[in-house]
């Protein structure tokens, strides 16, 4: 077992809920992706979603998984992982019988796959035999699922879990990172680049927006929007317009480091800018 130190859906869940919901993200990427390449395209809107619909070639998981193999959207080894990932979720989904993911050989399995392999004893290891047993002490039968979440009350994750969750985490970034982030970046221009580094900690007031909208910021501000870097607030100012708001993506420092460094001219004129609005302190 494993000591629960952060939230997440994923690992909140039983064994079985673990493998859908971790299944659907991957699932969801896949289908952001391969959309993403047909839009890129040039492919309508019209055809991708009947691509996608019920009776395209598409609806499945398999089918997503299949194209962005042979397409060589996504490497080998994601592609196998991926693919075990979707025969747990299969397995998970269609046996009504008790479900643990540390059960022989299932996880043994999880510790081979490809994306697990940076994780393995990173989560500390308890023995909570003394929990598991309460039960048993007490004369009663209890499922393995109800155990489970006496033991996630108590705090704790089966290892095999976490594994699953972080290497499956670890697979939908590298997708977002190498082929739906890295893209954008590099359609960027220095100024929109060095903006982007510089405004990560809070979101920009209206205010500020406005007077980097009207400076000459206002190409690079656009070009964040027009990539999906800054995202709209969920209110409109007086004139009803929505104002944007920074959005970060985790992996955005990543991306970063591949790009050469931005000259030291360009760096002080978007910061002398941002002083200017008044986001940065002089």
């Amino acid at each position: 077992m494993a000591k629960k130190n952060h939230h997440s859906d994923a690992v909140d869940e039983s064994d079985r809920g673990c493998v859908l919901v971790v299944a659907a993200n991957l699932e969801l990427v896949l289908e952001r992706l391969l959309k993403a390449t047909f839009t890129k395209n040039n492919i309508s809107k019209k055809v991708q979603e009947s691509l996608f619909d019920s009776n395209g070639p598409l609806a499945t998981f398999s089918g997503k998984l299949r194209i962005a193999f042979a397409f060589a959207l996504i490497s080998a080894d994601d592609y196998a992982d991926i693919d075990f990932i979707r025969k747990l979720r299969n397995e998970a989904a269609h046996n009504s019988e008790e479900y643990d993911l540390s059960e022989h050989p299932r996880g043994e399995q999880i510790d081979k796959l490809k994306c697990v392999q940076p994780y393995l004893g990173v989560a500390k290891r308890y023995n909570v035999s003394k929990i598991a047993k309460m039960a048993c002490d007490s004369g009663r039968h209890e499922s393995s699922t109800v155990r489970d979440v006496r033991l996630l009350d108590a705090g704790f994750i089966k290892v095999h879990k976490v594994h699953l969750f972080l290497g499956a985490t670890d697979i939908s970034a590298r997708i977002y990172y190498s082929y739906m982030l890295l893209p954008a970046l590099r359609k960027l221009s220095p100024e929109a680049r060095e903006l982007m580094a510089m405004i990560q900690d809070r979101r920009l007031t209206p205010a500020q927006h406005h007077s980097l909208e009207t400076s000459i910021l206002g190409h690079a501000l656009c070009e964040l929007r027009k990539a999906g870097l800054l995202s709209p607030l969920f209110w409109s100012d007086k004139n009803a317009k929505e104002i944007p708001v920074y959005f970060h993506p985790d992996e955005f420092q990543v991306a970063m480091s591949r790009f050469p460094l931005i000259s030291d001219k360009t760096r002080s004129v978007v910061r002398q800018e941002l002083i200017r609005v008044g986001y940065l302190q002089p």
